[in-house]
């Protein structure tokens, strides 16, 4: 039986370079290759990742939101939803979650709601507009079983309004870009060949918890001088000084010279899969893509404890519970002499339950039980 092709519309802040803004790109280039109708409302100008849609099918509005509160782009953004004929919209992240179900609801088009994380504080500009809106939406899909616990003590939803979507990744593009890499990333950041490289993945601010990662370089490169530890990522808005806390640390570090603060850069995957370990000392998170990847190109991951992170990594030993370094260290030290068989487990468990295609699947199942349906949508009379 052929799949419902459907008209949907994905409501965005940005598409800045973060783990939902890769997600939102993976899924509409698959729904668009699937012949669904798909479109980005995007509510200001950041674009960087819209180069990764060129070719893919999907349309793409960008706005530029004024205030807080832009009644003028939420009329732009509700004619765009009429006019594109749209059977369902989505929303990610706080704005596209608030504009989208408000501009929905304008038109009679049924609006869901994303939830990313978990156990974050809104603002009072934030709470107000969920208490008075949160009605408004047809149900909300988290990327976590953490994410739709915590969503649903927000929108005091009864369980049936919420859906659990996890994120997915296309392995095959994953494979195709990894497998032509050259550079040689040791000699790159380290200028030696035979190191062991530790690697942790993640903007620089206080949910990533760079001190424990510091205190994990200690303990690892103390114990073993052939271990380097490489960190990937940078500050975001807001993070600024957090960052230059940790930048004064790690002058500080007795192992400066063995740990490299690599920045942002654009070739993560093909950094990772060079690397010995990923490892993760995130205070919290929704669902890590970087995680993903790594299981995705053959990396081991070691991780500390945080939303549905227990029920991805194969092993529960690559879960460390306390928030202890040296626990973490040992960790690092077991997944990599049990590299070959842990990446093996790990690739079986991406394939089997994150690929693009599978969370694709879930999510288009979520709209069609909630009773959506592209036919019955065609028919509105506002149509």
């Amino acid at each position: 039986m052929s799949e419902q092709i459907m008209r949907i519309v994905f409501v965005i802040h940005g598409l800045c370079r973060g783990g939902a803004e890769a997600q939102l790109v993976y899924l509409t280039r698959e729904l668009a290759q699937r012949g669904h109708a798909v479109a980005i409302y995007i509510l200001n100008g950041e674009l960087d990742r819209l180069p990764e849609l060129e070719g893919s099918g999907v349309h793409i509005e960008v706005d530029q939101k004024r205030m807080k509160l832009d009644l003028r782009l939420l009329l732009r953004l509700a004619r765009y939803i009429r006019q594109f004929r749209a059977d369902v919209v989505q929303g990610f992240l706080y704005d596209g979650n608030f504009y989208g179900r408000l501009a929905a609801r304008m038109v009679g088009v049924p609006a869901f709601d994303s939830e990313r994380s978990d156990n974050y504080q809104l603002n009072r500009f934030q709470k107000l507009g969920e208490l008075f809106t949160r009605h408004l939406t047809q149900g909300v899909v988290a990327n976590s079983h953490s994410g739709a616990c915590f969503a649903q003590r927000l929108y005091h939803f009864p369980e049936n309004r919420m859906h659990v979507v996890w994120n997915g990744i296309p392995i095959h593009a994953v494979d195709m870009r990894v497998a032509t890499d050259s550079d040689d990333y040791r000699q790159v950041f380290f200028k030696r060949s035979d190191v062991r490289i530790a690697v942790l993945v993640g903007n620089i601010k206080p949910a990533k918890d760079y001190d424990l990662a510091l205190e994990v370089a200690n303990d690892l490169l103390s114990r073993d001088e052939n271990w380097r530890v490489l960190l990937v990522g940078d500050d975001i808005f807001g993070a600024e000084s957090y960052k230059q806390a940790i930048l004064q640390r790690y002058e500080c570090h007795p192992y400066r010279d063995r740990i490299v603060f690599a920045g942002r850069r654009t070739d993560v995957l093909e950094i990772v899969k060079q690397c010995e370990v990923l490892f993760s000392t995130s205070l919290l998170e929704g669902f890590p893509n970087v995680v993903l990847e790594a299981m995705a190109v053959g990396t081991p991951v070691v991780s500390t404890e945080y939303s549905d992170i227990r029920m991805i990594l194969p092993n529960a030993w690559q879960v460390v519970g306390q928030r202890d370094s040296a626990l973490l260290a040992d960790a690092i030290q077991q997944v990599s002499q049990l590299r070959a068989s842990v990446a093996a487990d790990q690739r079986s468990w991406v394939e089997d339950n994150a690929s693009t295609t599978i969370s694709t699947n879930r999510l288009l199942k979520v709209y069609q039980q909630q009773g959506i349906s592209c036919i019955d949508m065609c028919k509105r009379e506002q149509y």
